[in-house]
């Protein structure tokens, strides 16, 4: 008799069923070895397992094992596929988690390890000041210090260079990523990745950004500089310029005080709490993948408030 379409539509749907509630628990298994499974562990459970396999193939051959199939006795004295498919499962289980963590370089033994030990601003360096007075862009740079704390040879690919915080929201505008740059011979000089570092070792970088300026201090600046050649001009002659006319690059309050009986004044950088600045996100990636970020900003990271600047 033909079995009814219902029946047989059940038992696919039966089937189906305990496929993906197998699949289910499989991945989960995965999940959870993904935490405890490490390279070591798998190369210990896999001679384990071989082993064991050996030991029980020898022990068949020797002491067959008694079973009884569709009412009949026979002997097993090897491991057929229904027996050895467990023991597959098992070496798939310990592997997977492997495959799936990157292997060998999840256990750090082939990975990199860069990290950006310090970054400055450069008050010293020269500067372009680019587009009209009403949205000015002064160039600056800061020194950045990378550092290959790792067991392996590096090589720094690319960077990017993000503007994040609440005071300027875009994240990129025309001319504020100006390059990567060294300093030779008493003059920065454009480089591009690669950036290769051998273990242990350092490489000193300078990262050049354009600062944008209020309409009021860029009409300043342009004032008083436009008559001065690029190289005439530093980013701190002009950022005390705009000190003595009390404000700085973002309009922030520059206050004065005097220091000594003979009326000396000491300018004071904007206060910390009420302090508005840009502040960028610059990322370096290693041919392996590796990333680190560092914010770089004129005030809070790497220039003045940073204590990290100081040790």
């Amino acid at each position: 008799m033909q079995k009814p379409k219902h029946q047989i539509l059940i038992k696919w749907l039966s089937w189906t069923l305990g496929g993906f509630l197998a699949l289910g628990a499989f991945f989960d298994a995965i999940a959870n070895a993904n935490s405890l499974i490490t390279v070591p562990v798998a190369l210990a459970g896999t001679v384990i397992i071989i082993v064991s396999l050996i030991s029980a193939q020898i022990y068949l051959s020797k002491n067959p094992l008694r079973w009884v199939v569709n009412g009949t006795p026979v002997k097993i004295s090897n491991l057929n596929l229904g027996l050895l498919l467990p023991f597959v499962g098992m070496l798939v289980l310990l592997w997977v988690p492997v495959v799936f963590n990157g292997g060998v370089e999840s256990e750090g033994l082939a990975g990199d390890n860069l990290k950006i030990s310090s970054v400055r601003t450069v008050e010293t360096s020269p500067t372009q000041i680019r587009g009209p007075s009403a949205q000015g862009i002064i160039s600056a740079y800061w020194e950045v210090l990378l550092s290959n704390v790792g067991s392996e040879n590096l090589s720094v690919v690319s960077y990017k260079v993000l503007q994040v915080g609440e005071d300027f929201p875009a994240t990129w505008y025309t001319s504020m990523d100006q390059g990567l740059y060294v300093f030779e011979n008493g003059e920065f000089s454009r480089f591009d990745p690669p950036i290769d570092i051998f273990s242990g070792s350092s490489k000193k970088i300078y990262v050049r950004l354009g600062l944008t300026m209020t309409p009021e201090a860029s009409k300043l600046v342009e004032e008083e500089f436009s008559t001065n050649s690029s190289s005439d001009v530093t980013v701190g002659t002009i950022l005390g310029f705009l000190y003595a006319q009390g404000t700085d690059f973002y309009g922030n309050e520059i206050t004065s005080q005097v220091v000594n009986g003979a009326g000396e004044v000491m300018l004071k950088p904007p206060s910390q709490d009420k302090l508005r600045e840009q502040v960028f996100v610059v990322n370096f990636t290693t041919s392996r993948g590796e990333k680190v970020n560092e914010p770089l900003s004129w005030y809070q990271f790497g220039g003045p408030y940073d204590l990290r600047r100081y040790q």
